[in-house]
């Protein structure tokens, strides 16, 4: 399908009959171009999108020239685009091009010294020359050439969106609007797509610096330091470049003292901006994943960041700066006035770009003033910070920083009396916003001052007001009258000509309107007619603009000049940079000497996921070798939060902590690269610093070393455990040696109280809004009457999950990775899970034990009824893994076989049994959706996590088939679980401990009788189950147990509803209190019940025999071979593979059977959310 247009027939890559075969061809290669140009930045997909359906745009406009060489697309791009950005896009074709030739010759994965192409050319080459073009065959360089465009202006189009996102102080995300919002701002490429600008407006919340919080500031002094920077980079790299230039006409011996006398000081203050810039963007990396430690925080501290150079004196460089500004602002002027510079300037300046002859002229000097202006502002900051910090060391900080600030304050006040602007005019200092951006409400205001008025909302179009002042319009002779006064409002993106309204209610009368995208600026020289003029011009209205005096007309010729070329200065940085690169590359160790360095080679030593990213870009680690793991994980490029976690996690099982400590050592240890000899005669023979070596240790060097800090930052907090005393002592003796490395002395010292600490900080109990719910009994409250008959089913589920919530938050991931609890270590390697493990078999082996045990019917069935009231109440309270313990009992043989026992369920119980097999039903399939739709707290089902675990572990080889690569895949599947435990490990449950009932569940062991061996158990229960209630055949008749009360039976549970039943204990969130530690461990000894004589001792967690769990009626999932000595959690209802085999016969020796008696009738309890408060009644007496 294909439109026709102004330039010929486009084809329609994205209609409803192609786009199944286009779209998302170029998804990938945008988020790999996005994470080159800003790095910093996620794409959304809404953005994605968008650009992917300019892209193809572009590429259609490429093709509809029908090219059949590459010297057709070169020409066409040279004759139709912008003269700049059709020079670099050729240039970035065309070595992406010979970069694809390379690879071809040389084989897959090889691409000399040229940037490869983030595009699919093999993959677009068929049908773009079948489909597209219609030829039979083409060269596949011609496809790559077309393709380097495209790819060129994608990354156009990315770096001002993201350009736009970091100065808006908006999240660090690029969005489809961004997109457009970036692109009305550039003429380019709004003259490159032939659109109008579009009416679009991101909401932002502008605010003064005095009232910004904490954060707020953070956020906003990292975007102007990092636009300042730039604004540094390009005086040197663009303006004194092409001043250097310009000084070949003049003498040779003059070039060096001009040059110096302007550009003197600049270099020196871009490296303070830069340094100062790193260490925030160092602080943001180091804390900005921060796990619970008491040095991490929604936003990180940077105090640190200023006190260290002010207390060095560092910011002195500004007074330097400030001493020469004079004299380089007096020698530009008179270099640009020379006759022979301005014949140069005049007939080179437009070859580099549109209007930078006037850029030179008037926005140079404006920059050149920036430092001073941006100097000032540091004196304010230090204020702000200190009055916003959360923190008092980062406010001492702040304080001794702006002491030390004092004197050159002082100093810069006396040097720049007469420099710095006059009060309203501190916006207009050349093309960077200086000052708050006007509010949605002083753009309306502005409108409605003005009529008539009827085109789109200002704010629409707008987001800041930069000048407004009074300039004569000439109209030249032939209209009588030569001039005209207006009134000039200077917007973003409009240019608003008003004359005033004298004696009227709306203050201003709109003359002219121009458009700032659209608009081109010419600077006039003086006539008989005016003087300090220039012309304003857009499509046919063009208009003389005459200001009073000539520094006036330079203040609006910086400002316009610097608005209609921002976009195309934005490039010529961009551009020069690379040229840089490119002329400087950067060198790397000698892999023999630091294995470090070794070239990645695909399939050899790394491998990727085909086509996967994670989420904020970075490819995906299939597999590689030891030390390119570990390179990975520390990687100059760029920083992967995601990688860390799931490396520091998994690590053990392919490394042991010491050989990981030391390759990280070794890793930190980085050798300079090699140099030649003539190379280092140079160097020493004339002093002069090498440009590589910069450039190697500030973009390899320092990121690399800090990435390693970062490292041991996140293991020592989360993984202290690794660290003995060995290997303690070994990072200490580390760490010493970088006390005196002023850029890595304040991690160390972290990583350093981190250690002496003991990793993460002791959690806070947690504050919670409401109080919790008063606790719930029924007839009994000492230790030797409670029993399921006696104890309320709803403080027994809230007791439950208050310890199964414990145990399942104490699971570390150490613990599962390599299914450690299966191991012959496990005791020592995966304490917790064991602990869990048997606690879970313990619960449900004694729902199984105390309904079939008891022999009378009634008793059984108020037994049943009050279990299943329990786990109605732990699906209510989101134990998942609670609820899972007594349906597995409920369905094992012995127990779901009891078809009388369960004949007179009430109604609600026998919604809540089905509802929980539903939940079970289909490996678990609502269980899964449920969990994922809750909010916490709950307790999911570990068993489940287990069975994930193994099946990644044995189902996956530790190592890459044919090959030397680990398979980290592996480990990033098991890492996965592993991080969804650890998503429901952090919010506890509002419920108050009660040491007492939990001491009767804990003391709950029914296979401590048979040593530990739930086949026995589960076979003598069978027995007893078919003794009670025989097949086909009435209940057999057993006597009530005389143990067991009557009114046990009766008495239903009751909710209090006002008043405590008791004096409630203080709540305790994350964990009782030493009394209720003590108490607990005294009462886990006491009997269950009335017949405490008959009740086993309980025993040590760790001194059980392995278990297994009870089976249900159901078969149970496919766990461990039998080999395997671990025990398991209670199997998952609905689940296909083995069962046990039947129970024979039923055991003499029965432990522990519970009293008879006659039953009442089941309890009825209301079904409601017993997490919330209830309001108490007073205690009822049960007699």
């Amino acid at each position: 399908m294909t439109t026709t247009g102004a330039s010929g027939t486009y084809h329609q890559f994205l209609s409803d009959e192609n786009a199944p075969k286009w779209r998302g061809m170029f998804t990938d290669a945008i988020h790999r171009v996005a994470r080159e140009v800003q790095p910093s930045l996620l794409v959304d997909q809404d953005a994605v999108r968008f650009v992917e359906e300019l892209l193809y745009k572009i590429l259609a406009i490429l093709c509809a020239m029908k090219p059949r060489t590459v010297q057709d697309v070169e020409d066409y791009v040279t004759r139709t685009f912008d003269p700049q950005v059709g020079r670099w896009a050729n240039k970035e074709a065309r070595e992406g091009m010979d970069s694809y030739v390379a690879s071809k010759q040389r084989g897959r994965g090889s691409h000399g010294h040229s940037k490869p192409l983030n595009m699919p050319v093999d993959r677009v080459h068929p049908p773009l020359c079948r489909d597209v073009l219609g030829y039979r065959t083409m060269e596949p360089t011609v496809t790559c050439y077309m393709l380097g465009i495209v790819e060129y202006m994608g990354a156009d189009i990315l770096k001002l969106a993201g350009n736009y996102v970091r100065n808006s102080r908006q999240a660090a995300v690029i969005s489809s609007e961004a997109v457009r919002v970036a692109m009305n701002a550039d003429k380019v490429l709004l003259d490159f797509f032939d659109q109008d600008p579009q009416p679009l407006r991101i909401e932002e919340k502008w605010t003064d610096r005095a009232h910004m919080s904490y954060d707020e500031l953070v956020k906003d002094v990292l975007a102007d330091e990092a636009q300042y920077t730039r604004d540094l980079a390009l005086i040197i790299k663009v303006f004194q470049k092409f001043l250097e230039d310009c000084c070949d006409a003049v003498a040779k011996d003059e070039k060096q003292e001009i040059i110096d006398d302007i550009f003197e000081n600049v270099q020196a203050v871009e490296n303070m901006a830069t340094q100062l810039l790193g260490s925030i963007e160092d602080m943001l990396e180091m804390f900005g994943e921060s796990g619970d430690s008491e040095e991490s925080s929604k936003v990180p501290l940077i105090g640190a960041c200023f006190e260290e150079p002010a207390l060095d004196w560092e910011f002195s460089v500004y007074e330097s700066y400030a001493e020469g500004y004079r004299t380089a602002q007096d020698r530009l002027e008179e270099f640009l006035a020379r006759p022979e510079v301005a014949t140069y300037v005049k007939n080179s300046a437009n070859t580099v770009c549109t209007n930078f002859k006037e850029a030179v002229y008037y926005v140079l000097p404006k920059l050149l003033l920036e430092p001073i202006l941006h100097c000032f502002q540091y004196f304010d900051l230090t204020q702000y910070f200190f009055k916003t910090s959360p923190d008092v060391g980062d406010r001492t900080c702040f304080s001794e920083a702006h002491t030390a600030l004092i004197a050159l304050k002082s100093n810069m006040d006396k040097l720049c009396r007469d420099i710095l602007p006059k009060p309203g005019h501190e916006q207009v200092i050349g093309y960077r916003r200086r000052g708050p951006r006007a509010s949605i409400e002083q753009l309306n205001e502005l409108q409605r001052s003005i009529e008539p008025w009827d085109d789109t909302d200002i704010a629409a179009m707008c987001s800041e007001i930069l000048h407004e002042g009074d300039l004569n319009v000439h109209r030249g002779k032939g209209f009588g009258k030569t001039s005209t006064e207006r009134h000039i409002f200077v917007l973003d993106s409009l240019l608003i000509f008003c004359k005033a309204n004298a004696g009227r209610k709306i203050e201003f009368r709109l003359k002219e309107k121009f458009n700032v995208r659209r608009m081109e600026l010419n600077d006039l020289e003086d006539c008989e007619e005016y003087r300090n003029a220039f012309e304003v011009v857009e499509n046919q209205k063009r208009l003389i603009l005459v200001a009073k005096t000539e520094n006036d007309k330079r203040e609006w010729m910086a400002l316009l000049t610097g608005l209609t070329t921002k976009g195309t200065f934005d490039r010529l940085l961009d551009s020069a940079i690379r040229d840089e690169q490119r002329r400087i590359p950067l060198r790397l160790p000698d892999p023999v000497v630091y294995k470090f360095a070794e070239e990645d080679v695909e399939g050899v030593n790394i491998m990727f996921e085909e086509g996967a990213t994670s989420s904020t870009g970075v490819p995906l680690v299939k597999g590689g070798t030891l030390h390119k793991l570990v390179e990975r994980l520390t990687y100059h490029r760029f920083a992967d939060p995601g990688f860390v976690r799931i490396f520091l996690t998994t690590y053990r099982s392919f490394c042991d902590p010491p050989k990981f400590l030391s390759l990280l050592v070794e890793r930190f240890r980085i050798p300079d690269p090699p140099t030649t000899k003539e190379e280092e005669e140079v160097f020493m023979a004339g002093g002069k610093s090498r440009p590589w070596m910069k450039r190697f240790r500030t973009e390899y060097v320092q990121p690399v070393q800090l990435r390693i800090m970062n490292v041991l930052r996140h293991w020592v907090e989360h993984h202290l455990y690794d660290f003995d005393a060995d290997m303690s002592a070994t990072l200490r003796e580390f760490l010493k040696e970088l006390h005196g490395k002023q850029r890595m002395r304040k991690w160390s010292e972290s990583v350093e109280r981190l250690l002496e600490r003991g990793g993460m900080s002791v959690q806070q109990p947690h504050v919670f809004d409401v109080d919790p719910a008063p606790l719930e009994y029924h007839i009994a409250r000492e230790p030797g009457d409670l029993n399921i008959y006696t104890t309320h089913p709803i403080e027994i589920a809230r007791q439950l999950t208050l310890i199964e919530s414990e145990m399942y938050r104490a699971v570390r991931p150490s613990e599962l990775v390599g299914s450690k609890w299966t191991s012959e270590d496990k005791e020592t390697l995966s304490p917790n899970v064991l602990r869990f493990i048997r606690h879970s078999t313990n619960i449900t082996s004694w729902v199984n034990c105390t309904i079939v045990e008891s022999e009378n019917l009634e008793e059984r069935r108020v037994a049943a009824q009050r279990f299943i009231d329990i786990m109605a109440t732990l699906m209510e309270l989101n134990n998942f893994n609670g609820m899972i313990e007594i349906l597995s009992a409920l369905n094992s043989s012995a127990v779901h076989r009891l078809d009388h026992t369960f004949m007179e369920l009430p109604r609600r119980l026998e919604q809540a049994k089905a509802s929980a097999n539903e939940l079970a039903a289909n490996h678990m399939k609502k269980y899964k959706e449920k969990l994922k739709a809750i909010n916490p707290p709950c307790v999911p089902f570990m068993g489940d996590y287990l069975t994930q675990i193994l099946f990644i572990e044995q189902g996956l080889k530790d190592m890459i088939p044919n090959s030397e690569c680990i398979n980290f895949s592996k480990r990033r599947k098991v890492a996965e679980v592993t991080g969804e435990i650890q998503q429901y490990q952090n919010q506890p449950y509002n419920l108050i401990i009660e040491p007492v009932i939990q001491a009767f569940l804990l003391s709950q062991d029914p296979l401590k009788c048979v040593d530990g061996d739930s086949h026995i158990l589960a076979t003598k229960l069978h027995k007893a189950s078919l003794e009670i209630e025989p097949r086909q055949q009435p209940p057999a008749k057993f006597p009530r147990n005389p143990a067991i009360k009557d009114s046990w039976l009766r008495d239903k549970p009751r909710i209090s509803s006002r008043g405590p039943s008791r004096p409630t204990p203080k709540p305790s969130i994350s964990g009782s209190s030493s009394s209720d530690i003590r108490r607990l461990s005294t009462l886990t000894t006491a009997s269950s019940s009335n017949d405490d004589r008959d009740q086993p001792p309980p025993v040590q967690r760790n001194e059980r025999p392995p278990l297994t769990p009870t089976s249900l009626q159901q078969p149970a999932p496919v766990l461990p071979p039998k080999t395997s000595s671990g025990p398991t959690l209670p199997p998952r209802p609905g689940q296909s593979g083995g069962g046990v085999p039947p129970p024979a016969s039923r055991p003499k020796d029965s432990s522990s059977p519970l009293p008879s008696g006659d039953a009442a009738g089941p309890p009825v309890l209301p079904s409601r959310d017993y997490c919330r408060k209830v309001p108490q009644l007073p205690p009822k007496t049960h007699r």
